[in-house]
């Protein structure tokens, strides 16, 4: 008895046991949406594992168990295909893999990988078949989402103006549009699956080379413009990385790159020109100036003198405006401050004060005015300064002269002033006023400024020019 019921105890743990791994083996077969089968070919008595089951969508009490009902649950368009596999593995005694379809019973459609191999007795009787069927269908679902996706991409692409083309990392076209194709003088079927360097030996070491593979290495995008010499034309390059290479866009450009080349040599010349023209005006201006100095010089009225020495500095601050724009990258605009410190120190040359007496100081933010209105502050500052050194230090008293430039909410302040023993104030454009003055007054107006005069020591003025008449 006792012998008994150890032996019952063995057994249920035994059963126990398979009972545990059947249910590991069936929680494995879900996870991994893989059931296994076994068709008994003696008895054409099939056994399938609970996936399978699920997969099929079928009830276990209500599937006939054997090889007519498997094949009925497959799909009708894929029954004699899949027949056709398995009685070729038994004649060829070989195991057979293939792909079908399982149509549910709301007409949904699955997609199954079926795998099997049969055992054979010493005579070459089928004994059993097993195998394994796995659920693809999201699988191939997704593989048919990227077939679409691809052909609406490669549609877009081969539609594009440009050229597109993309390269693996062993530099292998893997995708020419025919844009492309056209542009390097091949057709497509002739660049895909070979490397680049095969196909167009003279690119490897070249400028494209070494860009491409800029990118390959660092995975940063470039944009360029590079000419090729076996095309002999130019191109517009974009080169992007992306996880398997690089892919190109590729645009022929080269005429516009020769109206660009010409449009640029036009420039040039105009700018040669223009830069010959203000040397030209600036030596015209030198000359009248260097006349009224001969007659200032023969003059023995000192009023006549000092006239034309007035005159001499006007024409000399108009001058020194082209001098600047000959000498500079920009042939419309004249840095104001560095023109100003010049202007001031070519009047105290022409006034005879040196700088031990006559302190200058010009100080101020780079400004740049356009000509006409360079021309008119200078002309203007130049009054201003002239009559601070006639009139502001006599009897060789030392004193300074201040020019301040700065941007203002209004626009650009300009400020002069000296501390000299100063003079009483005459309104610019009163008949009284001296030439000088109302020449200021008259280019203020031109200029669409503002002056006043400044309250002190000495005689100062400030002008607000308008920031869009100095632009």
């Amino acid at each position: 008895a006792m012998m008994i019921y150890g032996s019952h105890a063995g057994l249920a743990q035994i059963r126990e046991r398979l009972h545990l791994s059947e249910q590991r083996l069936n929680e494995a077969q879900r996870i991994a949406r893989v059931g296994s089968w076994e068709l008994d070919l003696l008895s054409n008595q099939l056994n399938w594992s609970d996936e399978i089951f699920r997969m099929f969508e079928l009830d276990p009490t209500r599937f006939g168990a054997t090889y007519e009902a498997f094949l009925a649950a497959i799909h009708p368009e894929d029954r004699g295909r899949v027949d056709s596999a398995y009685m070729g593995s038994l004649a060829t005694r070989q195991p057979y893999e293939i792909e079908h379809r399982l149509r549910m019973v709301d007409g949904r459609i699955k997609h199954v990988i079926e795998r099997c191999e049969t055992e054979f007795d010493a005579s070459g009787r089928p004994l059993r078949s097993i195998g394994t069927v796995q659920d693809i269908t999201e699988r191939r679902r997704a593989e048919d989402e990227r077939v679409v996706a691809r052909g609406l991409l490669e549609g877009v692409l081969g539609s594009i103006s440009d050229g597109f083309f993309t390269l693996n990392t062993a530099w292998i076209y893997t995708y020419v549009n025919e844009r492309a194709a056209r542009l390097v003088g091949k057709a497509p079927q002739e660049l895909l699956g070979r490397r680049i360097w095969d196909v167009f030996p003279s690119v490897e070491g070249s400028s494209w080379h070494q860009r491409y593979q800029q990118v390959m290495e660092t995975q940063v995008p470039l944009k360029f413009l590079d000419r090729s010499e076996r095309l002999d034309a130019w191109f517009e390059c974009a080169v992007y990385p992306y996880e398997d290479g690089i892919s190109i866009y590729l645009n022929e450009v080269t005429e516009r790159k020769r109206a660009a080349d010409q449009i640029a040599a036009q420039l040039h010349e105009k700018e040669v020109l223009l830069r010959e023209i203000h040397h030209r005006v600036k030596n015209n201006l030198q000359i009248v100036s260097s006349l009224l100095y001969l007659q200032q010089d023969r003059s023995v009225d000192p009023t006549s003198t000092e006239v034309l020495r007035e005159c001499r500095n006007r024409v000399s601050a108009m001058s020194l405006v082209h001098e600047k724009l000959y000498g500079s990258t920009d042939l419309s605009h004249v840095d104001f401050v560095d023109y100003a410190r010049d202007l001031s120190n070519s009047l105290l040359v022409s006034f005879g004060a040196t700088p031990e007496r006559i302190q200058l100081r010009v100080d101020g933010t780079r400004i740049v005015f356009p000509l006409d209105r360079a021309i008119s502050c200078g002309l203007l500052l130049n009054e201003i300064v002239s009559n601070s050194l006639k009139h502001a230090f006599p009897d060789g008293r030392s004193g300074q002269i201040a020019v301040d430039v700065a941007e203002h909410n209004e626009g650009y302040e300009v400020t002069i002033r000296d501390d000299g023993v100063g003079h009483a104030y005459t309104e610019l454009e009163q008949p009284s006023a001296s030439l000088g003055l109302r020449l200021i007054g008259r280019l203020v107006t031109q200029l669409g400024a503002r002056i006043e005069r400044l309250e002190g020591l000495g005689t100062g003025y400030r002008l607000v020019l308008p920031r869009e008449e100095c632009a």
